[in-house]
This record gives C-alpha cells, structure tokens and sequence, in this order.
C-alpha cells in the first residue's frame, strides 16, 4: 500500500516536472517571439503600429517617432483617430493593402502616408497591424514632376497645357470670363542683338511684372516664345478689361535693365469673351490671337475680337505658309514702273515692285502681303529676295 501510494506520487511529482519544463520552454519561446518582435520593430524602416479594435494603440516601433514626431512610448495608449484622422476603427478590422492617408505629428505637421492594415492575434487580444510608410520624398518628387509638366521652365508661369485646362474648367455659358492675349513687339530684334541669354532674362522680367497681377479671377501663363495670356474669370471684368490691360501694358513699357543696357518692348494685346465670342477653350484662343493679330496692324495696342473682320484675318493666318512658299521657291514676282527725269524728260531707272500671285486667289494686295510679312518674319527673307531678283534683272538688261 505504501509502495503504491510512493509511486503515485512520484508519477505526479515528474508529471509537474515535466509541466514546469514546458513552461520554461514556453515561456523561454515566448521571450525569443517578443525580443525578435522587439528587435524588428527597432530595425523597420517603415513606422509599425499595433492597434487594437477599439482604436487604442497598444505597441509602436522606433521608427513612428520620425513620423509622428513623438516617442514610440509616448504613442502607446493614444487613439489612432489622433495619429491617423482619416483611418477609422471599421478599417481596423479588416485587412486592407496600402492606402494613402494623411498622419497628424505631435507638433501639427501633416504628414502624407501610406497605411496598410494586417490582422494580428496578440497576448494583448485581437489587434490590427498598420505599416506605416513616410511618403513625403515620393510626395515632393511627384509634386516636382507635376510642377514641370504643368508650368513654364524659364518662367514658371503656367504653360499652354495648364491655360488650356484651366480655361475649360472655369470659363463656360455659365462661367462668363475673357481671354486676353499678348505678345511682346520687337522681342525678336532683342534676341537676335543682344542674344538668346539676354532674351530670356528680359521674359523672366516681364514674367514677373505680370506675376503681381495674378488674382484668384486672374490667371496668366505663357504659352511660348513672347507670348502670354491671361484669363479673366468674371463677367464684372468685361467693363474693366482695357484697365486691366492697359495696366499690364505700362509696366510692360517700362525699361528692363540688362548687363548690356536698357530694353524697352511694348506689346499687341488681343482679347476675346466668354461666352459671347466663343465657349470652348480652342475658340477662345482663336478669337484672341485673331485679336491679337488685328492690334499689330493698328496704332491701338488692345483689340477686341470683332467677329465681322473674321473671315479677313482667317485668310490671313491661312496665307502666311502660302507666303512663305512663295519667299522660298521663288514664286515671287518683280513689276518695274520707269522713272522719268522730268526737266529732261529721259529715263532714269525703274522702281521695283514686288507682287503676289496666288493660286487660288489670285493676285493678292500688297498691303495686305505685306503686312502679313512684317507680322510673321517673312519681311527679311522677302526684301531679300527683292533685292536679289531685281539685281538679277539688271544684269540681264544690261546684256
């Protein structure tokens, strides 16, 4: 009996022996989980937060206190609804890969973030895993590559890309607004004396005297070479536009100090409203250089589309290739009226006279050729070539 019973107890004695063993085992195992737990959470780049289902962060890693600029201690305790305004405790609960949200750092910075959430079951209950990711490097590049798509290199004005979605966004029927249109004169005869580098300074200038106009109703960009245009959002701006823009004419006036000397340009303004000239975005701008094109053949600087002189000046944007054909193959013709002395009643000379004739329409004015030279850049090339013919006639009279 007493041999029985010593056995007994010796079964129990090993039987909690061998419990307190895997105990220690247990508990041993469960030291290496939590140090490598710890050792990852010190490493990881990424913030990582655990979170329980009631909103209430429960761990930190290191890391967080880059982000949320507070010790990851300090973190535990708090509501991720303070961290992480945007997250809600429904998405606590449910797996989801990474998404962008905005995190609130301890001294009020706003910090842009991508979150994604793991369910984890911890000693500390059912708990959401959340990697947080710091973005704003990625933030700030795509922001630079947004920035260069959308604006102006030399002047960082917007572009033509920006005007144009600007324009179809904020001008329609129901958006009354103008389009005004300008272009610097004698821009070109600066580039080609002073240089391309003198060029530029003097649009970066001009950029930044139109930069002080710019309003919330006020737009402007460039839409290359020297020209610029802006964008009136308002119908109130239809009685004060020639204010507006005679205001932008006089410090475009004013002389711009280069390290070559002092320039001074003026400019040929053109504008066009929304919605009585046009609606669409392409329409507007039509109107405008049409406008535009109008003040440079006039001693008035600003012009107003004037739908009655359309079908002229179309036919003068669609004749400037024409004419530059026409310059380059020598299509050009020469006419030569005598010149008479009149006290002997001999002859002189001739005055030479160059004529167009086109061959759809016909002999074109040379009012109207000519001035569609000096606007476009053919004059050069087409006095050029005057000159050439008629030393070319001469010396084939005199033979």
């Amino acid at each position: 009996m007493v041999m029985a019973t010593i056995s007994i107890f010796t079964a129990i004695f090993q039987k909690m022996e061998q419990i307190s063993l895997y105990r220690l085992l247990l508990k041993q195992s469960l030291s290496r989980k939590r140090a490598l737990l710890d050792s990852v959470l010190e490493t990881t780049v990424d913030s990582v937060l655990l979170v329980g289902h009631d909103g209430i962060v429960k761990k930190a890693s290191f890391s967080s206190e880059v982000i949320f600029a507070s010790r990851s201690s300090d973190l535990v305790g708090q509501e991720i609804s303070s961290l992480l305004p945007e997250l809600t405790c429904a998405e606590l609960t449910e797996a989801h890969a990474a998404e962008e949200y905005v995190a609130i750092a301890a001294n009020g910075d706003r910090i842009p973030v991508e979150v994604s959430v793991s369910q984890t079951r911890a000693s500390m209950g059912e708990t959401a895993t959340l990697i947080v990711r710091d973005i704003r490097q990625r933030k700030a590049r795509e922001d630079e590559l947004y920035f260069h798509a959308y604006h102006d290199a030399l002047t960082r004005l917007p572009n033509r890309r920006y005007l144009f979605e600007h324009v179809s966004k904020n001008l329609s029927a129901d958006q009354p607004g103008l389009v005004v249109m300008l272009d610097l004169d004698r821009f070109k005869e600066v580039n080609d004396i002073y240089g391309h580098p003198m060029g530029d300074k003097a649009l970066t200038a001009i950029a930044a005297r139109l930069k002080t106009h710019i309003t919330d109703e006020i737009f402007i960009s460039r839409v290359g070479g020297d020209e610029f245009v802006l964008v009136l959002q308002g119908r109130e701006y239809f009685d004060t536009v020639s204010e507006v823009a005679t205001s932008i004419l006089h410090d475009i006036q004013r002389p711009i100090a280069l390290s070559a000397g002092d320039v001074e340009f003026d400019a040929s303004i053109g504008v066009a409203r929304c919605p009585d000239d046009g609606v669409s975005a392409l329409d507007l701008f039509r109107c405008a250089d049409m406008a535009m094109y109008s003040a440079k053949g006039s001693d008035e600087p600003i012009h107003f589309y004037d739908a009655s002189t359309d079908e002229h000046d179309t036919r003068a944007i669609e004749l400037v290739p024409a004419l530059r054909d026409a310059v380059e193959n020598d299509s050009l013709i020469l006419h030569y009226q005598p010149k008479v002395e009149l006290l002997s009643n001999s002859f002189c000379g001739v005055e030479a006279l160059t004529r167009w004739q086109h061959p759809e329409y016909g002999p074109v004015s040379p009012e109207f050729f000519v001035n569609i030279a000096e606007q476009t850049r053919l004059i050069a090339p087409m006095t050029y070539w005057s000159i050439k013919e008629g030393v070319r006639q001469h010396n084939e009279w005199r033979k």
